[in-house]
C-alpha cells in the first residue's frame, strides 16, 4: 500500500497488516496522483507544477529511480497497453500528456478538445474496456480516448464537474463524483449520459456550499459493491451496483480523500485526516463485515492512494 502525503510532499509505503509505516519517499512540490505498474515493481506518481513530472518509484528501494517532464500542473493518471502508457490529465495545459513507461520518454501529448477551446482543465484518467477516460473539471466533459491513447474519440458534456472516477467491471458503466454533489452518478458509457445518480442526505450543519462533499469511488466487482467516501458525514457508503441501493456504512474519524482495495478484496483503504491538526492516516476497513479494523498513521494531508502486492 502506498499513499501520496500532499501536506508533506512525500509517498508512504505501508504495512497494512502490521499497522505501520514501512519507508517513506521524498517526492518534492506538488505531489498529487498516482499508478501501480501490473508487476507491483514502479509506483507512477505526479508532481510539480510548470514544468510538472511524472516520478518513478522503485517500490523495493523506496526511492525516485527516474522522472520524466509533462506540462505544467499534472493530476490523476492511468496507465494503458498493458501497463507500458501512463495518461497524464494536465490540469492547466488542456491535455493529456502519454508517457511510454518502458522507454522513459512523453511519446504526446493531445488536446482535451479541437481548437483549444477554454476553459479546459484535465483531472482524472482511468483505463476501462479498451479506452481512457478524462474528466474534464472547468469544461464539465467525459472525453475518451483509443486504448493506446493516440487520438481522442469522443467529448461528452457531463452534469456538472467531474472528480474521482470508477468503472463497472463489464466497463459499460462509469461512476462519477461531482462538484458540490453529495454522492454520485452513474453514466452508461453506451448511450453516453446519465444512468442513475446517488445522494446522500447531508447532515445537520454542514455547509451547502461545500464544493468536494464526496471524493472517492471503488468498485468490488466479485461482490457487486459501489464503495464511495462521503465527507461531510466521514465514511465510507457502500451501494449495490445492480440498482445503487445502500448496503452499508462505515464510519471514519476524519473525512475520506480515495478509495482502495486489497488485491484480495479483503480490505478497503481510505486515506483520511486522523484529527483536525492535518495528520493522516489510512483507514483500513474489513470489507465483507463493513468495520473499521485500524488505522496506521501517515503524513499530513493523504489524499491518492494504490493497493498492490510489491516482488
Amino acid at each position: 500500500m502506498v499513499v501520496v502525503n500532499a501536506g508533506e510532499e512525500s509517498l508512504s509505503v505501508l504495512d497494512p497488516a502490521q499497522a505501520r509505516e514501512a519507508g517513506r519517499v521524498a517526492l518534492g512540490a506538488r505531489p498529487h496522483g498516482l499508478a501501480a505498474a501490473p508487476d507491483g515493481r514502479w509506483i507512477y506518481v505526479t508532481a510539480g507544477h510548470d514544468p510538472g513530472w511524472v516520478l518513478a518509484v522503485d517500490t523495493a528501494e523506496h526511492r525516485v529511480a527516474w522522472k520524466v517532464a509533462v506540462g505544467r500542473h499534472p493530476h490523476q493518471p492511468a496507465l494503458t497497453s498493458a501497463g507500458r502508457l501512463l495518461c497524464v490529465p494536465d490540469f492547466e495545459a488542456a491535455q493529456v500528456h502519454v508517457v511510454d513507461v518502458t522507454r522513459r520518454v512523453l511519446v504526446r501529448s493531445l488536446p482535451l478538445a479541437a481548437g483549444g477551446a477554454r476553459p479546459l482543465s484535465g483531472h482524472n484518467a482511468i483505463a476501462a474496456g479498451g479506452r481512457v477516460y478524462v474528466s474534464d473539471l472547468s469544461g464539465r466533459a467525459l472525453v475518451t480516448l483509443d486504448g493506446d491513447a493516440e487520438r481522442v474519440l469522443s467529448r461528452d458534456p457531463l452534469p456538472g464537474e467531474p472528480r474521482p472516477l470508477a468503472a463497472a467491471s463489464d466497463a459499460r458503466t462509469l461512476y462519477l463524483q461531482l462538484s458540490g454533489l453529495a454522492g454520485f452518478v452513474a453514466w452508461d458509457l453506451e448511450a453516453r449520459r446519465e444512468r442513475a445518480r446517488v445522494e446522500w442526505p447531508r447532515p445537520p450543519g454542514s455547509d451547502p456550499a461545500e464544493r468536494t462533499p464526496a471524493h472517492g469511488l471503488g468498485v468490488w466487482a466479485p461482490a457487486g459493491e459501489v464503495w464511495a467516501a462521503d465527507r461531510l458525514d466521514p465514511g465510507l457508503v457502500v451501494h449495490r451496483a445492480a440498482d445503487l441501493a445502500v448496503l452499508g456504512r462505515v464510519r471514519l474519524p476524519g473525512a475520506p480523500a480515495w478509495i482502495a482495495f486489497s488485491p484480495d478484496g479483503a480490505r478497503v483503504y481510505a486515506a483520511c485526516a486522523a484529527d483536525p491538526s492535518g495528520a493522516g492516516a489510512v483507514a483500513v476497513v474489513d470489507r465483507d463485515r463493513r468495520v473499521l479494523l485500524r488505522l496506521v498513521p501517515v503524513g499530513r494531508n493523504p489524499k491518492r492512494l494504490v493497493a498492490l502486492r510489491v516482488p
